[in-house]
């Protein structure tokens, strides 16, 4: 390997929750500690339902930057349906937002990542290819238990830092990862085949359960550093 690009490579994430931010802590780590990345990269992301808020709170985000938003779709009721569409609308004008400027050159984009029904599909599919169906993000928990071989006996301890840091993130690698992508694209072809994607505001994903999409942008992010 060459010598690796000093300039950081950046992405920006908003996410729902504590897990999804350290577990794109603990990607970034495992990024740059890799010998064949090409780059050092910067994964800014924060705690931010409201992608408006999250763009907001930047004085300066860079010309042709790629955010991303990390969000649940958690269930198929006509509540939960209002509120993962709301969401499709604040990405669509905080993208509007970001981009209103007479400098910009070149327009940032702001991309969905999903997870039908939640983030807890996306970590078992690093350890196992899941296609179990479900109607609440709750019910995936004994699944989590056991791949991981965790200790915790509930989900709210589960969510706390030191458990998440030591019974998951730590039981993890970037092959784990690679894995991961492969099983979801494996998902996402299958739901091809089976169903008709969702279309709401130019953004598309599947009502059927699993389905997901966070697997996309952090593929892409390997291809660019050169791990995949």
């Amino acid at each position: 390997m060459g010598m690796r690009d000093p300039r950081p490579f950046i992405r920006y994430f908003s996410v729902e929750g504590e897990t999804e931010k350290w577990y794109l802590d603990w990607l970034e780590k495992q990024i740059n500690a890799s010998p064949k990345a090409e780059f050092i990269v910067k994964l800014e992301s924060r705690v931010k339902q409201n992608p408006v808020r999250f763009v907001k709170g930047f004085s300066l985000i860079a010309d042709k930057a790629e955010l991303i938003h990390i969000c649940d779709y958690e269930c198929n009721t006509e509540e939960y349906i209002r509120r993962f569409k709301l969401t499709l609308d604040r990405i669509t004008e905080a993208r509007k937002i970001v981009n209103d400027t007479k400098t910009r050159k070149n327009w940032c984009t702001y991309t969905l990542a999903y997870n039908n029904l939640s983030f807890e599909l996306w970590l078992i599919l690093h350890r196992e290819n899941y296609r179990g169906s479900f109607t609440h993000g709750d019910q995936y928990w004994p699944k989590l238990q056991s791949v991981y071989g965790l200790t915790v006996q509930s989900l709210e301890k589960y969510k706390q830092y030191d458990n998440f840091q030591a019974q998951v993130l730590d039981r993890l690698t970037l092959l784990d990862v690679i894995k991961a992508i492969e099983r979801a694209e494996k998902i996402e072809q299958a739901n091809k085949r089976n169903y008709q994607p969702e279309n709401y505001n130019g953004y598309d994903y599947y009502a059927n359960n699993p389905s997901l999409s966070i697997h996309m942008p952090i593929k892409a992010l390997l291809i660019e550093c050169g791990l995949l």
